[in-house]
């Protein structure tokens, strides 16, 4: 929403005339702490939003995971460990087993 010069002229002047001189400072004032308040309950409101909706785009495009999946399934893909032959490993002199 964007005001040109004329527009807030014309606010200017029906504040005068409603509120008056001496009390439209003060006005203002209380309707821009107003204005604040609510674009920053709206810009949480909206960053909230827009990372929900992050959230279920990205979830659209995971692959979906079987709900049948069971342990014997996942360690029959598991490849067999390699046997290791065992390393004697000399002690220093000082070292006992």
């Amino acid at each position: 929403m964007n005001f040109g010069l004329s527009e807030m002229l014309f606010v200017a002047f029906l504040g005068l005339l409603f509120v008056g001189p001496k009390r439209l400072p003060g006005v203002a004032r209380e309707i821009g702490s107003w204005i604040s308040e609510f674009k920053r309950v709206t810009g949480g409101f909206h960053t909230q939003l827009m990372r929900e909706i992050q959230i279920v785009e990205t979830s659209k495009r995971l692959p979906a995971v079987p709900r049948t999946c069971s342990v014997a399934n996942v360690v029959s893909d598991v490849p067999p460990v390699p046997q290791v032959e065992s390393v004697a490993i000399p002690l220093s002199p000082g070292e006992s087993v």
